[in-house]
Parts: structure tokens; C-alpha cells; sequence
């Protein structure tokens, strides 16, 4: 049997069978869950496949690597939030706001372009009076909104690759000297950009929004920013 010497040797392994579970999600088009069931019957024929057999505690690394699948499948991992994402100058840098956001205004709150203020161009924040009644709202088009989903994502993928990984047990066995290393050691770039594509949707892009707006105009994330819906393909907030 082959020992584990270190914790490169560890980080590899570990690598390797994140690897070899996404040649199967791929492959056979499986859940997380799907695999777990598969491998845990099957373990000593997905070691032989992948020429890991003769490796000491490997089948305990594959367990921990399926059931951390399993949970992120469970928990739908990228939990957003828990990072410290905010807009900022940079992030909203995606073109001025124009007349064209002033007339879609205009017709859904079915008055005048007299009546829209704009009150930051860079963020899209206007004001319509009309009346006794005054409605701050942001605004952006279908390709603003995917300019900004974009920053957001690699914004989020900078944070996270940086974020590490700390390892001391296998198989619920406890390890005399943990493990840490950069989760970018595990997982691929490519792979974890990829992840996150897929975990933001438009629904959970369009609520991390709605929580990163107020954040950004008032410095008080509990004021109420309330997401309107797509208007002809320009979505539409109140503040």
C-alpha cells in the first residue's frame, strides 16, 4: 500500500477524485447523490478504474469527497451571501443611464418624462414625482444586468479562491497534524466558475441584487428594495 506522505501528496488525491467524480456527473449525467449511492457499492471497482487502489485510505477520501458533493447538492452550496459582496464604483461601471430607461420608466409608472429625476446615472437611481408621490427606482437593461452578473461572478470567484481548506480527519478519523490548502488546489478554476454560473440563476441573482442595492445607495442593507419584474426587457427595482 501506498502511504500518504504530505500534504501535497493529500491536496493531489484530493484534486484527482474531484476530478474523477466530475468525469462521471458528466459522463453518465448523474446527481451528486446518484454517485454517492453508486460509488459506496461499487468503491473497489471506481478505485481500479481510476488506478488508486493501492493507495492507504483512499476509499476514505473518495467517501469524504461524494458526501461534501452530496451536501453541496443538498444545501445548493453557493450560499452568496455569506461573502462580503458589495457594489461598488467598479462593479457598477456598465454604461450610464439614457433616455431609453426614462421612457420605460415613463410607461410603467404611467406619466411623464418631466416627472423622472435622475439621481445617480452611474447606478441607474431615478426619481419619479408625480403629484404628492415620489418613487426612487433603479433600472437596468437585459445586457447591463449581464454585464453586471458577470463582475459579480468573477468578483465572487476572486473571494472564494482565496478561501481555505482545512483538513483534519479522513474517513472520521482524526489526522495528528491537520491539512490546509487553497481550495483552488482542489478545484479547478474552469470547474469553479462553472459551479457558479450554474448556482446563479436569474431568481437568485435578481434577490442577491435586490440585497446588494440597498447596501450600495443608503448604507443600511435593511432599507426595503423591492424587485418590480422585467419590463420589455429592463428590470425594474423600487427603493
Amino acid at each position: 500500500m501506498k502511504k500518504i506522505a504530505n500534504s501535497s501528496e493529500l491536496s493531489r488525491y484530493y484534486s484527482d477524485v474531484n476530478r474523477y467524480i466530475d468525469e462521471y456527473i458528466s459522463s453518465y449525467r448523474v446527481s451528486p447523490t446518484e454517485i454517492f449511492r453508486y460509488i459506496n457499492k461499487n468503491m473497489s471497482r471506481f478505485l481500479e478504474k481510476f488506478g488508486i487502489k493501492d493507495v492507504e485510505n483512499i476509499d476514505k477520501i473518495v467517501r469524504d469527497v461524494i458526501e461534501h458533493r452530496r451536501n453541496m447538492e443538498k444545501d445548493k452550496v453557493f450560499k452568496f451571501e455569506q461573502f462580503n459582496l458589495k457594489l461598488n464604483e467598479s462593479l457598477i461601471d456598465i454604461g450610464d443611464s439614457t433616455i431609453e430607461h426614462e421612457k420605460v420608466l415613463a410607461d410603467y409608472f404611467n406619466t411623464s418624462i418631466g416627472h423622472i429625476e435622475v439621481i445617480d446615472p452611474k447606478i441607474h437611481l431615478f426619481e419619479i414625482k408625480d403629484f404628492e408621490t415620489i418613487i426612487r427606482t433603479i433600472i437596468f437593461s437585459s445586457e447591463e444586468l449581464e454585464t453586471l452578473k458577470s463582475k459579480i461572478i468573477n468578483m465572487f470567484i476572486s473571494e472564494v479562491s482565496n478561501k481555505e481548506v482545512n483538513i483534519n480527519s479522513i474517513g472520521g478519523n482524526l489526522l495528528q497534524d491537520s491539512f490546509t490548502f487553497l481550495l483552488t488546489n482542489i478545484v479547478s478554476q474552469e470547474k469553479l466558475t462553472s459551479n457558479v454560473e450554474s448556482k446563479l440563476t436569474e431568481d437568485v441573482f435578481l434577490n442577491l441584487l435586490s440585497k446588494m442595492i440597498p447596501n450600495y445607495i443608503t448604507g443600511h442593507e435593511s432599507t426595503i428594495c423591492e424587485y418590480k419584474g422585467n419590463i420589455g426587457g429592463y428590470y425594474l427595482w423600487t427603493v
